[in-house]
């Protein structure tokens, strides 16, 4: 068994449920029953039942409500205390608003251990607070920890620009890299970065790219040869993660006459989609 602790779960849509959803799906072909731990389906604005119908029947599930710090800004702001506010939206956001519910969920996890004893605990990230409570209940029972980061932490570029904040966040992120057992992330680039702030144990790091999963193909038809080409963009742009590059080499390309217009389509999926993408027959955009 494996302790799974995972912020982002199903009901819960989006991009960074996909990978914690697969990974309860399969690891029991390989002899791993998942125990999750997540939160309630109202902590997150973006809802997808239908993923709900991928999780093995009989997976134990535990959904434990967080505690949201906003309405305490709400609250600083509402009688002018915009000093306060802010203070409130750094101070108590390290590492992130969850960061109430990773300790909320300390007593479910002690239960949990001692009635199913599993013999490993998964953490993933974003949000780091999950990986905060894998490193207390690596050091309480000492059964290895396994940490992935699907995201950067402290190099991640949409990190509040706060004197100290992104200091206070490397050190948390380094104790986190120092008692995990094994740590896995996306890609190359961002491994790298948490070595970097490690500074030694290379062996206990290993890249696991995002996949796909086959099943969710096998119904989807080939398109037929002339239709136009399609190419989708899934997730989110903001600050630095901007398609203006990719916009402008296909404007060049129609209007060059390189490619038809009603050959060619390009989506964008996600947040700010509509924000940043073109009036131009080639693109079409969906925000969730």
């Amino acid at each position: 068994r494996v302790l799974f602790i995972a912020y982002n779960f199903p009901p819960h849509g989006g991009a960074g449920v996909q990978r914690s959803l697969k990974f309860v799906k399969y690891l029991p072909q390989f002899g791993w029953q998942p125990l999750v731990v997540t939160t309630t389906a109202e902590a997150s604005p973006i809802q997808d039942p239908t993923l709900l119908q991928d999780i093995p029947p009989h997976t134990p599930i535990t959904r434990i409500p967080g505690f949201s710090i906003f309405h305490l800004q709400q609250q600083a702001q509402k009688y002018r205390l915009h000093r306060l506010a802010v203070l409130l939206n750094v101070l108590l956001q390290i590492p992130d608003p969850t960061r109430f519910w990773a300790k909320k969920i300390q007593p479910t996890l002690d239960d949990l251990i001692r009635q199913h004893q599993p013999e490993l605990i998964y953490t993933t990230s974003g949000p780091y607070s999950a990986h905060l409570a894998g490193r207390w209940l690596r050091q309480r029972t000492n059964l290895p920890w396994l940490a992935d980061f699907r995201d950067p932490w402290s190099q991640n570029l949409l990190m509040p620009y706060a004197p100290g904040y992104r200091a206070l966040n490397a050190r948390l992120e380094r104790q986190v890299l120092t008692t995990a057992d094994k740590i896995t992330c996306v890609s190359r680039p961002w491994l790298n970065d948490l070595q970097q702030n490690l500074g030694h144990s290379p062996g206990k790091f290993t890249v696991l790219p995002n996949g796909y999963d086959e099943t969710d193909l096998e119904t989807s038809p080939l398109p037929a040869s002339g239709e136009r080409f399609i190419l989708t963009h899934i997730g989110s742009f903001y600050r630095n993660r901007r398609p203006d590059e990719l916009i402008q080499a296909v404007e060049q390309l129609v209007a060059h006459g390189r490619v038809p217009a009603e050959k060619l389509l390009i989506r964008f999926i996600g947040k700010n989609a509509q924000r940043f993408a073109p009036d131009h027959p080639s693109f079409e955009a969906i925000d969730y």
